[in-house]
Parts: C-alpha cells; structure tokens; sequence
C-alpha cells in the first residue's frame, strides 16, 4: 500500500498541483502587471442651492418659494447642468488636452427633499476633475437664471479639494485579481488530478483485464522416436 500511495503522489497528485501552482503565478503576474499600469480616476463635487433671487419684492418671495418646494425648478436646473455644452465650454476654458477631455463624465443629481443639487465630475486627475467641476458652474449659472426668472443658483460648497480616486485602487485591484488567479489555479489543479485519475483509472483496468486473460494451454511435445 504505501508504494501505490507513492505512486498515486508521484503520478496523479504533485502533476495536478505543479500545474495548479504555474496558472496562478502565471494569472498572478498578469494581474499585478496590469493593475500597475491601470490609470485611476478621480471625482470632484460641487453642492448648489437654488434659491429666490435677492432682489424680488419680499410680497412674492413666500410664493417663490412654493413654487421652488415643488421640485420642478431645482430638477429643472440639475438637467441644464448636465448639458453637453457646458462642459465642452468648461474643457475649453481650461484648455484640455483630447485626452483629458475623453475622460471627463458629469453628472447632476437633486439632494433628495431639498433645493440643493450634487454636481460631480470624473476626470483622469484631481485638478481636472475639480476644475472642470467649478468651471461647468461659472458657465451654466447666467444660463440657468435666464430661464427660470426670479430664481439664482448659489454655490454652497466648491468643488476645490472634494477629489476622490473612482473605483478600486492599483493595490485593492490587484489583491482582488490575485485571489481570482488562485481560485483559477485551484480550478487548473484540479481539472488535472482529475484527467489524471481518470487515465490512472484507465491504465490500471487495461492492466487487470490482461491479467484475467488465462494463459494459452501448454501442448505437450511428442517425444522423438530414435530413427
């Protein structure tokens, strides 16, 4: 018994888990390699607030701001917010680059049971995304109050310093892709041991039906006669 152990070890096991091992570090090493040279992302926000303007006639203002509790306004200036051209002009401004331009992703949303709404911006940098961020205001704002009279968009919180990194960092990603390459690699082992034990399976029972094979019978020689 321990020489057939020994040789379901040498012959079925250590092949399985050698193969095992070479696609995780291989799947391993690509995944540290590419994780390395992925760019991060980053995101800024600016928080608005719309609000009657200054100048109305404090008769009206508590009408203003019946109107503005309905949410109509406020979603209103969020979609102008996320016009295309207001970025470009913003990308302009700034002078990006094409590539910096490509990875520039805006987006506004409405604080939810309030007059305030989130603008956040991705770019490929902190200074762009926020940048861009605050630029996108400067050129909206004139736009937005022209088309709802009577209301103004004020900045409660600039954008400056707000950039964070998007998605998972160089390091979490390649941690996450190196578990996935052992769970690749435990995968290949076993896949293998089991090819393996099949053929092991196989060689064993071709071996066992030759040896139920009975011998051919012996047949007796006829002693020569002396001439």
């Amino acid at each position: 018994m321990p020489n057939l152990y020994r040789q379901v070890l040498r012959g079925v096991l250590l092949p399985s888990i050698a193969t095992g091992v070479l696609v995780a570090v291989a799947a391993g090493a690509g995944a540290v390699a590419f994780a390395s040279s992925r760019p991060t992302g980053f995101q800024a926000e600016v928080r608005l607030v719309v609000l009657p303007g200054a100048g109305l006639d404090p008769a009206t203002t508590t009408a203003y701001y019946e109107t503005l509790s309905r949410g109509q306004i406020v979603g209103t200036f969020a979609e102008v917010l996320q016009l295309e051209r207001f970025a470009a002009a913003a990308a302009d401004g700034l002078g990006l680059s094409p590539a910096e331009r490509g990875e520039i992703d805006l987006r506004a949303v409405v604080i939810p049971e309030s007059a305030m709404i989130s603008l956040t911006v991705s770019g490929d940098s902190a200074p762009v995304a926020e940048s861009v961020a605050d630029a996108v205001v400067g050129e909206a704002s004139e736009y937005v109050q022209d088309l709802a009279q009577g209301y103004e968009l004020e900045v409660v919180s600039p954008a400056a310093g707000t950039a964070t990194p998007t998605g998972l960092s160089g390091l979490q990603y390649a941690v996450v892709m190196t578990i996935a390459a052992l769970v690749i690699g435990i995968a290949a082992q076993q896949v293998v041991q089991q090819v393996l034990q099949a053929l092991d399976r196989q060689a064993e029972l071709s071996i066992g039906r030759k040896q139920d094979q009975p011998a051919p019978p012996v047949v007796p020689r006829r002693p020569r006669v002396p001439g």
